[in-house]
């Protein structure tokens, strides 16, 4: 890794960011940085982007959408993405970039959700949005809609969830509560360094279960602190992540039925080991899985694109073959236009 680099991620983990008292700030840092940067991402593609809304599951909050569609070279499928961000930061603004980039790279209709944050709306709000929007848009595209498809379109649009760390989170969650539910089964997943761990306690670490928490958990950027007070924001009992299925993937007791699944980690993230032994539950239950882990990189690398460049050539290879997608623009392409790829 890049000195630099690595530099800046020790000064990022130092102990002076309270994430519980800092989480205000962070947004508005986030949200400066962003708008800047849209406008420029804006300019350089051939995607026009719109917002829409849908009524959450509870009747009370109309979800914000945004929707990237391609002006040309469509490769039919869609893909419902949601952002990271401990489920306390991040949106659909800070996330525009990505989803642009995603969208351009893989010429899928992107969905991006703007799900409730803690802690103003703690577990279950992020939940029930997503999953809202999912059962939504995939009712809509496999019953409702087809009749008014132009004639490539049909019932056979495929239809995958994404997300990177809380949103992997997410993304899996919501695969499970389909699958369960037998309401759709969605054609794949595609889980970024997801959260799905169950035990963050001081006991758990030393215990050496995931040495990866202990390992990657103080000077790469997340900390151990930070996603502990990430939890702390987003759960009103933090007993939760250990009895709760749909906060800790981990705890869910059958896998199998679940989609085909790309899980991706990070060799300097502190989740690489409970992420893998995830996967590693999948494949035991059946589930059709690629998995690995990509190296040199920390976590949130998806909206770094400029700081590693040659790990998102290689994640938009990834994923264009689990897509299964076979005419694309050239990732360099994207990736080297200058003011692309960094949040």
């Amino acid at each position: 890794m890049n000195s630099l680099i690595r530099l800046g991620l020790r000064i990022a983990s130092l102990p002076i960011l309270d994430v519980k008292k800092r989480y205000p700030l962070m947004r508005k840092v986030q949200e400066a940085i962003s708008k800047e940067e849209v406008e420029l991402a804006l300019e350089k593609t051939d995607y026009i982007l719109f917002d829409d809304y849908l009524l959450s599951d509870d009747q009370e909050y109309h979800v914000p959408i945004r929707i990237f569609s391609p002006t040309k070279n469509v490769h039919l499928g869609i893909i419902i993405f949601f952002h990271g961000g401990g489920y306390v930061t991040g949106n659909v603004d800070t996330y525009t970039k990505t989803c642009l980039e995603l969208a351009e790279v893989s010429r899928h209709i992107i969905f991006s959700v703007d799900y409730r944050l803690a802690p103003e709306n703690p577990y279950p709000a992020a939940v029930n949005d997503c999953y809202t929007v999912a059962w939504e848009i995939a009712n809509y595209f496999r019953n409702e809609f087809p009749k008014n498809l132009p004639n490539e379109f049909s019932k056979k649009t495929p239809i995958y969830l994404m997300g990177d760390s809380a949103g992997g989170n997410l993304a899996a969650v919501v695969s499970q509560l389909l699958t369960e539910q037998m309401d759709f089964q969605v054609d794949g997943q595609i889980l970024l360094y997801p959260a799905v761990g169950n035990d963050y306690s001081d006991e758990f670490v030393e215990s050496g279960i995931f040495p990866s928490l202990k390992e990657k958990g103080f000077d790469f950027g997340l900390t151990l602190q930070n996603l502990r007070d990430y939890y702390d924001l987003y759960l009103p009992d933090p007993n939760l992540l250990k009895t709760d299925p749909k906060v800790s993937p981990l705890l869910n007791h059958d896998f199998r039925g679940l989609p085909p699944t790309l899980l991706i980690t990070a060799e300097h993230d502190l989740l690489r080991d409970e992420g893998m032994f995830y996967a590693q539950k999948l494949k035991d239950a059946g589930v059709k899985i690629e998995s690995y882990i990509m190296p040199d990189v920390p976590h949130g690398f998806l909206t770094r694109s400029i700081l590693f460049p040659e790990a998102h050539k290689k994640l938009s290879k990834s994923i264009n073959d689990f897509l299964h997608v076979t005419e694309i623009i050239n990732p360099e392409e994207i990736f080297e236009q200058e003011g692309l790829g960094e949040i």
